[in-house]
């Protein structure tokens, strides 16, 4: 799991005008106890759903890698009548949502067979964050690190 945070940590990035990726850790839910950080941030959740024994010491696994696109937007004018400056600027982070996609739909390396975007919603808050949460299927094999036999 170490080595998909930091694969997936290290495509993020990439992202212009991201300004903090971390592991999430309700830092956008309970704000008041533990600060959110700069926005617009990523906040990403790993988590094994599934495995498949390949053999006695290797898995493939499936997990699922949650990205929380968040942002504080003080004033958002996204309606026909603002201004087409005000809309663009309001709507910005779908733009930062589509770079998330892009970073990672689709990645393969010598360590993970896929990652695919399994679906994209925007948050119900009751603050004044936009949030938007994509959830990928991540692909890979896991090996243990301790392969000796014991003789009972």
């Amino acid at each position: 799991m170490r080595e998909i945070f930091l694969i997936v940590s290290t495509l993020l990035k990439s992202i212009n005008g991201i300004k903090l990726i971390d592991k999430d850790k309700k830092q956008i839910d309970n704000y008041q106890t533990m600060p959110a950080g700069p926005f617009p941030c990523i906040l990403i959740k790993l988590e094994i759903v599934s495995t498949e024994t390949v053999t006695r010491f290797r898995q493939r696994c499936v997990a699922r890698l949650t990205t929380r696109l968040a942002d504080n937007l003080v004033k958002s004018e996204t309606s026909t009548n603002a201004p087409f400056e005000a809309v663009e600027r309001s709507l910005m982070y779908f733009y930062n949502a589509d770079s998330i996609f892009n970073a990672l739909q689709g990645y393969t390396d010598g360590y993970i067979e896929s990652i695919d975007r399994v679906s994209s919603i925007e948050e119900d808050r009751k603050d004044d964050l936009t949030v938007v949460r994509t959830v990928f299927e991540v692909i890979f094999e896991e090996e243990t690190s301790n392969q000796t036999d014991s003789a009972d």
